[in-house]
């Protein structure tokens, strides 16, 4: 009897919480590969940012999304580093002066004795 009515319907709160769940998941994976490369800054922001907003789109439908408060966390992180480190880069690109040597690695000429 039970093959002429097929499956049984998952319950509604499996329903309606699945892409809450999907979207911690994503979450989870952007703040990981975030946080793996935030030294990068212009590949480790976006992915932050997706983290982050991934993450609180989960926990807006889902409160016990436990990916979701990772990624949430872990893309934070990752942004506030990646932050930093363009920051960094910029001050370092900028303080060049032109009127200076710039001191190469390579460059021994001084060093001769």
């Amino acid at each position: 009897m039970n093959d002429f009515y097929g499956a049984p319907a998952a319950p509604q709160s499996v329903k309606k919480h699945a892409g809450a769940f999907t979207l911690g998941i994503i979450s989870l994976v952007c703040g990981i590969c975030a946080v793996a490369i935030c030294f990068i800054g212009y590949i480790g922001l976006p992915l932050s940012v997706c983290a982050i907003v991934t993450g609180a789109l989960s926990l807006k439908r889902v409160r016990t999304v436990k990916q979701a408060k990772a990624g949430l966390i872990l893309g934070t992180v990752a942004a506030v580093i990646s932050v930093i480190a363009l920051l960094i880069f910029i001050l370092i690109k900028t303080s060049h002066s032109p009127g200076m040597p710039y001191l190469n690695a390579f460059d021994m000429q001084g060093f001769n004795a």
